[in-house]
């Protein structure tokens, strides 16, 4: 029952970090290319996109990589270090 318990932590955390890694880095992205844009045109943009949309879409990029990244063989090879590690089964 430990282990069970165990490597369901280690999954959900592999999936709450992916997200949080993935989703800040599609936000700062987005952010980014909206401002190079800005500079190389010399104006603002037209329509701007508001905060919480992008937040939204960068959170469900993240949600989809990290499910990607935890059913591949990288998720599992984490889940079983992060095991190992914190818990010493």
């Amino acid at each position: 029952m430990k282990k069970i318990l165990a490597y369901t932590l280690a999954y959900l955390f592999a999936t709450v970090l992916m997200t949080a890694l993935v989703g800040v880095i599609v936000f700062c992205l987005f952010w980014a290319v909206v401002g190079l844009i800005a500079f190389v045109t010399w104006s603002a943009p037209v329509i701007v996109t508001p905060f919480w949309v992008v937040v939204r879409l960068s959170l469900a990029i993240g949600v989809v990589v990290s499910f990607f990244f935890v059913f591949s063989k990288e998720g599992k090879s984490f889940a079983d270090d992060f095991v190992k590690d914190e818990f010493k089964l």
